[in-house]
């Protein structure tokens, strides 16, 4: 009789076979810690993630009995050893798998009663059920064996460790800092896979002094310790007092825990995202906008800074209240602005109404209720009614960073505003601002606060300072607070990562470095909300439909993976130069076909994954010109067809894979980027003439 095949004491992950075997004691409980009767167990516990707890048996010849009393009422798996390694393994109720077609799927769901739970890429993630009878190994195991299954994976979870750096021995605040490495804490309400990896990151870049973050903001407290000997860049400016010193007045209370998320120093208490970059800090007023001064800071900012954070905002409004030239004028900024030309990253905190960033007439079928004030600065409901448009202002701007804000147990934080606007999401605070005033909008909203910077006594308004610790001499406990949140200190966690990832590459546009981040989120999230059925919701999800999610865009910030990208993608390290440029000066033959053609020579090798030309022309009736890109394979695109453009004079534009869908084309077909790119540039109707000044190509690279 042929011997029964043990499905259970294996893996196979990426293809290779991982033994395994049961741990002699230790098995988990995928379970909270409330839900578990720790004295029906003859067994210590330990909490490891929210919803999963390690038991330790007090012997081998206990553990099954005591695994037995768990399932009576949790799920309770092996912890198992890898034998290669004698690392252990911990698994939960998932398994991953890429089948052929969405028929097998299908039938395999049925077959193991699988129940789906979301995706990675092309990887589907299913859960094994109570009906399914066995623990995901085995089932993952079984499933391989079928033909139409390119793999079948449990989800094996080690103890991630971090790298760690001194940072981590000298700040006694850091291992509270749980928005930048989750493990770091035990804590009940924190997920571990809440963070950023920022400790990763870091071992890339702690920041490059170099690169310039500036915080928009009311008043920096700059002497504080969370910036000593941090670099401040010299044009920093009160805008309300016209004044160099952006110093707290006696009612400012938020800029310096917002630059200290940012950029705070590397010390003896906690740390920013990007302790190496250097801050600008910008004051401005808080009274009534006025467009046209807010649009001349943000062109001042743009002179001095390569990234700008702006954790402010105003409530939502059922109408666009913005001006189109203000709006065309803040996107061009985006574009063209900057520091080194490249664009200045515009970082917007989402907001804190739990209201929609854009919401159609049709769609606002429960109106949307948000926090105000009356006459007498009292809090009141203010609400836009059902069957109205809305709009909350700067998230509407294209070109710009929108964060939304992530609770520390992985899910949107009550009040983050949300909406097709979002960009990416980033770790930050929980609750709702309405949740004292308003039934509808009680929860339970668990999640901990960001530890920051508190402005000092004498410096302005302190936010709820933590109570200074007398044994700790060398650290003023009460010049920081761990109650810090919002989407106003979820942004500066993405623009601290900006700093990081302009320090590894310089020459990132900021359309790249928003390409970049939402490239590389995560999207491991919980999109089950803290409050159901939360009105303001208009019965939307966060679930992840092509890529996006109402709530968090395209996922988590993920800095190590966001740094790892921009370094991978700088053309200096990258094993060859991939843009170039050309002052050419070419006069352009009127009426003729052959028109004329330059040459950029591209050193860098390998697949082009997006491409950008720029041109200068200088033309008396530029509806006269085509132009055609010609790669070193001889693939053409066209950029510019005669007749376009109309009788305007002359032609400066920047043609990209996502304006110009024949460059598109061309970068979908697989091209190669090294050789000679050529640009071909003719002249079809006589009498008006001109000049090829210049022009120039940027090639990026497959993710």
């Amino acid at each position: 009789m042929p011997r029964k095949k043990n499905y259970g004491n294996y893996a196979v992950i990426n293809g290779k076979r991982i033994e395994l075997e049961p741990h002699d004691t230790d098995f988990s409980i995928l379970a909270a810690p409330e839900s578990v009767d720790d004295t029906s167990i003859d067994a210590e516990l330990e909490h490891v993630s929210p919803n999963q707890m390690r038991a330790r048996a007090k012997s081998s010849s206990t553990r099954d009995a005591s695994m037995s009393k768990i399932r009576k009422s949790n799920v309770a798996h092996h912890v198992y050893i890898e034998q290669d390694s004698q690392q252990e393994m911990l698994i939960n109720d998932q398994i991953f798998l890429r089948v052929a077609s969405p028929a097998a799927l299908e039938e395999i769901k049925a077959e193991y009663f699988l129940v789906d739970a979301g995706t990675m890429g092309n990887t589907h993630v299913l859960k094994v059920t109570t009906a399914t009878g066995q623990n995901p190994i085995k089932t993952a195991n079984m499933i391989n064996e079928r033909e139409d299954v390119e793999y079948c994976s449990p989800q094996l979870m080690p103890q991630r460790q971090r790298h760690r750096n001194t940072f981590v021995e000298n700040s006694v605040l850091f291992s509270e800092q749980w928005y930048l490495a989750g493990e770091l804490t035990t804590h009940p309400d924190v997920d571990p896979i809440s963070d950023v990896q920022a400790p990763e990151a870091w071992q890339l870049t702690m920041g490059a002094s170099n690169v310039v973050i500036a915080v928009m903001d009311d008043g920096i407290d700059l002497g504080h310790p969370a910036f000593s000997g941090k670099p401040f860049h010299p044009a920093a400016r009160d805008f309300v007092t016209g004044s160099d010193s952006p110093n707290p007045d006696e009612n400012d209370f938020h800029g310096t825990p917002v630059a200290s998320i940012a950029g705070g120093v590397q010390g003896n208490a906690m740390i920013g995202v990007a302790p190496g970059c250097t801050l600008l800090p910008l004051r401005i007023g808080f009274g009534p906008l006025d467009q046209m001064q807010t649009l001349r800071e943000f062109e001042y900012t743009s002179r001095h800074a390569d990234v700008v954070n702006c954790s402010f905002g105003f409530p939502p409004l059922a109408f666009n209240l913005f001006d189109p030239g203000f709006v065309e004028q803040m996107t061009e900024i985006t574009r063209s602005g900057g520091r080194r030309g490249n664009g200045l990253v515009m970082v917007f905190s989402a907001g804190n109404d739990d209201a929609p960033t854009s919401l159609t007439a049709a769609d606002n079928i429960n109106g949307v209720r948000f926090l105000g004030f009356n006459s007498a600065n009292q809090p009141i409901v203010r609400s836009i009614d059902a069957g109205r448009t809305v709009t909350s202002g700067y998230p509407s701007i294209p070109g710009t960073v929108v964060v939304s804000s992530l609770s520390s147990l992985n899910k949107k934080s009550g009040y983050s505003n949300w909406g097709p606007e979002i960009t990416i999401t980033a770790p930050s605070s929980n609750g709702h601002e309405l949740s004292n005033l308003s039934a509808d909008f009680r929860g339970f909203y668990r999640g901990l606060g960001q530890i920051a910077a508190t402005n000092r006594p004498g410096h302005g308004r302190a936010s709820r300072p933590l109570r200074d610790d007398p044994t700790s001499p060398n650290v003023r406990e009460d010049f920081y607070t761990d109650s810090f949140g919002g989407t106003s200190g979820a942004a500066p966690v993405v623009s601290g990562i900006v700093g990081l990832m302009l320090s590894v590459n310089p020459e990132l546009s900021a359309s790249e470095v928003r390409s970049i981040l939402m490239a590389t989120a995560d999207r491991n999230l919980d999109t089950v909300p803290d409050l159901p059925n939360d009105p303001n919701l208009q019965a939307k999800t966060g679930e992840f439909v092509a890529g996006r999610s109402l709530f968090f865009g395209s996922g988590k910030v993920n800095a190590f993976r966001a740094v790892s990208r921009a370094r991978a993608l700088n053309p200096e390290g990258a094993g060859g130069i991939r843009q170039g440029i050309a002052t050419v000066n070419l006069p352009i033959p009127d009426n003729n076909p052959q028109g004329v053609v330059s040459s950029i020579e591209i050193t860098g090798a390998g697949l082009v994954h997006s491409i950008s030309v720029s041109v200068d022309i200088s033309h008396t009736y530029r509806g006269d010109l085509g132009i055609t890109l010609v790669s070193p394979e001889g693939f053409t695109a066209n950029l510019h067809r005669v007749f376009e453009g109309g009788a305007a004079d002359d032609l400066v534009h920047t043609y990209t894979t996502a304006n110009n869908e024949e460059l598109a084309n061309l970068a979908s077909g697989g091209v190669q980027g090294k050789g000679s790119w050529r640009l071909h540039v003719t002249d079809r109707v006589s009498r008006d003439t001109g000049v090829l000044n210049s022009w120039s190509i940027n090639l990026l690279p497959p993710a």
